[in-house]
């Protein structure tokens, strides 16, 4: 067959914002991760999920991407190895805030 072996697939999981809730779904996985391991995970949205979540994915080898975490905590390389974000971080926006409203 000509088709590509490569298959995409996407998995929703609510956390109704709460990290238990996460890291519970992220272990809860392992048979998952051990068939079809992910190449990465989306969000959480907020810093509170993101930073045990982050813990546990990078811990497991697994980049995470959050479009909203800002919390300067997950800039700590050490901690959070393999987190990402789209957005600026608290301590940055508090540096553009300061520049601003001089």
């Amino acid at each position: 067959s000509d088709r590509c072996s490569i298959r995409f697939s996407l998995e929703f999981i609510n956390t109704a914002s709460q990290a238990l809730t996460q890291v519970a779904s992220v272990l809860s996985r392992n048979e998952l991760l051990a068939e079809r391991p992910p190449c990465a995970f989306l969000g959480a949205g907020t810093s509170s999920v993101s930073i045990p979540s982050s813990i546990l994915t990078g811990f497991r080898g697994f980049p995470q991407l959050s479009p909203t975490a800002t919390s300067s905590d997950l800039s700590d390389r050490g901690q959070h190895p393999l987190f990402g974000r789209v957005i600026p971080s608290d301590a940055d926006n508090a540096v553009v805030y300061l520049k601003f409203f001089r």
